[in-house]
């Protein structure tokens, strides 16, 4: 039964966003913080979650964002190994 009713919690983003969105025609610029905040809600007082925790993964979602909305920044981000070495170009051997 247990199992049941938090599986049915473990729900709750989603169906906030059906609602909120699909029933209640709401642009999605109010929907998704209303959401975030049910599932931080959930995630602190349902599973204990520590709030140091839900902050880190909220800052990791942030960055992850950043770099999907910002490709132009994505080489830079990288070593310059796994790029190529813009200088010597791919493929050339070490000095």
């Amino acid at each position: 039964m247990a199992l049941f009713l938090y599986s049915l919690v473990a729900l709750m983003p989603l169906a906030t966003v059906f609602l909120l969105l699909l029933v209640a025609r709401r642009p999605a610029g109010q929907v998704m913080p209303g959401a975030y905040l049910v599932t931080v809600g959930i995630a602190v007082l349902v599973w204990r979650v520590p709030a140091v925790q839900v902050a880190a993964a909220s800052i990791q979602g942030l960055v992850a964002a950043a770099e999907i909305l910002c490709p132009p920044l994505g080489p830079w981000a990288t070593p310059l190994g796994a790029v190529g070495n813009p200088i010597r170009g791919r493929g050339q051997p070490p000095l």
